[in-house]
């Protein structure tokens, strides 16, 4: 069952925020459109994103987010709907716009403005609007995509089909090993290099571990898997190669 969304001006960021909400979560099809007749006569579902409440279907009230270029550098205004606190609040049907909601949160818009950062010069999620909301640990994005769903079959013979989702681990591994395996040269410019700069710490835990008194220091591996298999846990591990990148 296709969803056709009517709009005023089609841009490539309601394109985006219609693929996650309407194809990512609740697998249908979608098309945007800028033409109000094929729209006025469509009959299947539709959603009216547009100020023209005179068209039909589901109307979601656009913010300007959706039709903006560049980085909103402000937080979104928020409202509650439902004991819940969501961005760009409205008085349509829904009570907020959706669409606009979901692109903020999946473009991860707030890590592009100025923000504070941690010590190693990250983005710092405490001070920002999706820690202060609680949105930041939940899956905000799939709920609000899901509120448009309901919405949907009640404006409309709408249905959709719940997403299943499942828990992978992912770990990036840039260098499999600290000090094994890096071949003679290698080990001893490691070894002269902690020597001149004094690094006696260092300096000791590499020859100790080339010697095989005590284990290299990344070599975890029996360990993290081992955890995975405690609690039933995929894992997929992905190892840096310098010649493939």
């Amino acid at each position: 069952m296709s969803v056709l969304v009517y709009a005023e001006k089609r841009t490539a960021r309601l394109e985006y925020a219609c693929e996650i909400a309407l194809t990512e979560v609740l697998g249908t099809d979608f098309e945007v459109t800028e033409d109000a007749d094929r729209y006025d006569q469509w009959s299947g579902p539709r959603i009216n994103y547009s100020r023209q409440a005179d068209r039909g279907g589901l109307q979601l009230k656009p913010e300007g987010l959706l039709e903006e270029r560049g980085i909103r550098m402000v937080p979104p205004p928020t409202g509650s709907l439902n004991e819940e606190i969501v961005p760009f609040p409205d008085d349509s049907m829904l009570g907020f716009d959706a669409l606009s909601a979901i692109f903020w949160m999946v473009a991860r818009m707030e890590e592009y403005a100025p923000h504070e950062v941690d010590r190693h010069g990250r983005f710092d999620p405490r001070d920002c609007t999706s820690w202060k909301m609680g949105w930041i640990t939940r899956p905000v994005a799939e709920r609000w995509a899901i509120a448009l769903g309901q919405a949907l079959e009640q404006s409309s013979s709408f249905t959709w089909k719940r997403a299943q989702y499942k828990f992978v681990t992912t770990i990036d591994v840039d260098s499999a090993y600290a000090y094994r395996h890096k071949g003679l040269m290698r080990s001893l410019g490691g070894f002269v290099k902690d020597v001149m700069g004094r690094d006696w710490a260092n300096a000791v835990s590499r020859a100790r571990t080339l010697i095989g008194l005590e284990d290299d220091p990344f070599d975890t591996y029996d360990r993290f898997s081992a955890i995975h298999r405690q609690h039933g846990a995929e894992v997929v591990w992905f190892f840096y190669s310098p010649i493939t990148g």
